[in-house]
């Protein structure tokens, strides 16, 4: 008998499927798209209205919910439809350019590339959960988990209003702006279905690695390669093959918005493409325009640096536009070929240009000045990127097809493009894994010039470069076939018969899990890897920052403690967590609240001597300016262990709290278990 749990994650993530498709599905249909088109940009298009309706609602003062947000956004997109109706009645219009795109494309291609990646994520992500409700206990997470909760509890989810306090906080909480948009669908989730936040967050990520991806991916495989049949088909196994992306953002971080908006963008850059595509009408060419406008809302709602990443995987294509337009540059001096060169290199400073001027701007440069240090030599990192070994393990079979994909291109020109943008986005990675210089914060700086969500650029844009090889290499068997004349291999034909065993070979050689040879030794592969991580980090009952114990010490205390009562604690212990988890009252529900630059004094005064209360009138006025009633404490002494706290602790900063025990005078032991404590601050 399946567990209620169970029950409640595929409920949830059925309910996530039907949300992140249905508005955007209508509002594609809205603007005159072909159905497949229609549903494998629709993510995009539903989470901009989300997050839209989100930041409207709190200006009005609506309050947001699972029924007024989805309610609204089905709205939205049926009075569009209904307008594009009216006004294609009384002002008919060319639909046999739009209705051309993608018109020939085969829907079980795309139930392929679905299923298949569904199996992966099964097999690889949802077997390795230690349960529904277990959650990743690493630094991002407490942000997410308790806006997630910030946002249920408020009734508020604008991008514009982003913070994890809605009271008393220990810094200066001004309203600013955070792609929440993720956020909120975890939001709309949770409440609606009244189960926990990890079991949403754990749903709706299995749903963007697992559909959304998968289902964008074929889209721009169809878009680019769809006269390569082959390529196309071979895309179904070589879509989510790379552990760069999606699954390692599954267990870094985590950088869950990364994950959902680099899924939803290859169905956004599909969108470009197709406003470039000869025969469109005026009016089939503003519906394009307005689709990929509301698809680039949705994807910087969720997180911006999408946008860049389209712009690395495009810049070389707008430059190929540019080339192919320059003979409609006036002037007779100038050849027809010397035109097109200008105009390709125009494009191309153009492009240099903006991207230098957006380093440049002030609300960027708290994104571009983060800095992570180098880790390997020049020479390595070459060698990671060409065996696409951004994360840990090579992958050798799948860096092969990328290596047969790029000889394709230097042979076939027309997709040659592709190529660049890999090299562009190789370059980045290289340059981002072994330097400390002013190069890698210009060009990897919109990423936080983070190494993972580099080298998932770079997977996504070899993707199309993989399926290239593949179709390289079912050409060359059938050569072969043919030049040996192995008429035996022509039964039920030949390409079915190697595409067939191709795609088979490379299921088994890429995604095999690690393995022991008997006497011998190990070998670790790449999904091994990964699914050795899902089992480590996504583990309720190992020595985790918060382990079982404490979770259940937690669930006692919210049962003691009034709902309002504000609580101190330090985060470090795994407390942070618990805002998200128990809705408790936590002063401190994020980590670095005490080296972001904008600390209160109050904030100060506690963390470093709240032992002091009774003896230090600083430390008692700060207490009663903020009607603390109890002291949270997960892990007591205070000692350095990194299986109890997190790896960023700093002792010295959490010293009142280190200092803390049961004879500390003004503290009332009212919960005790091992070493957890829950006291009430007495007088």
């Amino acid at each position: 008998m399946i567990e209620r749990v169970w029950i409640d994650y595929f409920m949830a993530v059925s309910l996530t499927v039907l949300m992140v498709f249905a508005p955007g599905f209508l509002l594609m249909r809205a603007f005159r798209f072909v159905r497949l088109l229609s549903l494998c940009a629709a993510p995009a298009l539903s989470l901009a209205l989300y997050g839209v309706l989100a930041i409207v609602f709190s200006r009005v003062a609506i309050p947001a919910s699972t029924q007024t947000l989805f309610g609204a956004a089905v709205v939205v997109a049926a009075a569009t439809w209904i307008v594009g109706l009216a006004l294609r009645r009384h002002r008919p219009v060319r639909e046999s350019s739009l209705s051309a795109v993608l018109s020939d494309a085969r829907w079980t291609t795309l139930f392929l590339y679905v299923g298949f990646a569904i199996i992966i994520g099964m097999l690889f992500f949802v077997r390795g959960l230690d349960g529904t409700e277990v959650f990743f206990q690493a630094w991002d997470n407490a942000w997410h988990l308790s806006l997630i909760k910030t946002f249920i509890s408020t009734s508020d989810y604008s991008s514009l209003n982003a913070t994890v306090y809605a009271a008393q906080a220990p810094v200066e909480v001004a309203p600013v702006f955070y792609p929440a948009a993720w956020h909120c669908l975890c939001a709309m989730v949770s409440s609606f279905l009244n189960v926990s936040i990890p079991l949403a967050e754990n749903a709706i990520n299995f749903v963007f690695a697992s559909m959304v991806f998968p289902a964008g991916m074929y889209c721009l495989m169809e878009c680019l390669l769809g006269e390569k049949r082959w390529a196309v088909v071979s895309g179904s196994v070589i879509s989510v093959a790379f552990v760069a992306f999606p699954w390692q953002l599954l267990v870094f971080g985590p950088i869950f918005p990364n994950l959902a908006s680099f899924a939803a963008l290859p169905a956004v850059m599909v969108l470009f493409v197709v406003f470039w595509q000869r025969g469109l009408s005026a009016s089939g060419r503003l519906l394009i325009a307005l689709a990929l406008f509301v698809g680039i809302v949705g994807l910087a709602l969720m997180q911006p640096n999408a946008v860049f990443t389209a712009a690395v995987f495009l810049a070389p294509y707008c430059v190929v536009l540019a080339y192919r337009a320059g003979d409609r540059l006036p002037g007779k001096t100038l050849s027809v070929h010397a035109k097109k060169i200008l105009a390709g290199m125009l494009c191309g400073f153009a492009i240099v240009a903006i991207w230098l001027l957006l380093y440049k701007m002030p609300f960027l440069q708290s994104t571009v000045s983060f800095s992570w240090p180098s880790f390997v030599s020049v020479r390595q990192a070459v060698v990671n990127a060409v065996l696409l070994a951004y994360v840990k393990q090579a992958q050798v079979a799948l860096a092969v097809l990328v290596c047969c994909g790029i000889v394709y291109t230097l042979r076939n020109r027309k997709y040659l493009w592709m190529s660049v943008s890999f090299a562009i986005a190789s370059l980045f990675y290289v340059v981002n894994a072994s330097t400390d210089s002013l190069a890698k914060a210009v060009l990897t700086g919109f990423w936080y010039a983070d190494p993972y969500r580099i080298a998932a650029m770079a997977a996504i844009c070899a993707v199309p470069l993989a399926g290239l090889g593949f179709y390289a290499f079912v050409k060359f068997v059938i050569h072969f076939c043919d030049k040996l004349d192995l008429r035996w291999l022509a039964f039920g034909g030949r390409v079915p018969l190697a595409m067939s065993v191709g795609m088979v070979l490379f299921v088994v050689l890429n995604y095999y899990p690690s393995y022991a040879i008997p006497g011998h030794f190990g070998v670790d592969t790449a999904f091994g890897g990964f699914e050795d991580k899902v089992i480590s980090d996504y583990n309720a009952t190992g020595p985790n920052v918060l382990d079982s114990d404490e979770v259940a010490f937690l669930d006692e205390v919210e049962e003691i403690v009034p709902s309002n009562a504000l609580i101190l604690n330090q985060p470090h212990d795994g407390s942070a967590f618990a805002y998200g988890l128990n809705d408790l009252n936590l002063y401190y529900r994020e980590f670095g609240d005490e080296w972001n630059g904008k600390e209160t004094p109050e904030s100060k005064v506690i963390r470093l001597g709240i032992d002091e209360f009774v003896s230090n009138a600083e430390v008692k006025e700060a207490v009663d300016k903020l009607d603390a009633q109890y002291v949270l404490v997960l892990d007591l002494g205070g000692k350095r262990d990194d299986s109890y706290y997190l790896s960023s602790y700093d002792p010295w900063y959490w010293q009142g709290f280190g200092r803390l025990d049961d004879e500390t005078p003004g503290f009332e032991v009212v919960l005790s278990r091992g070493d957890m404590r829950l006291y009430k601050i007495i007088a």
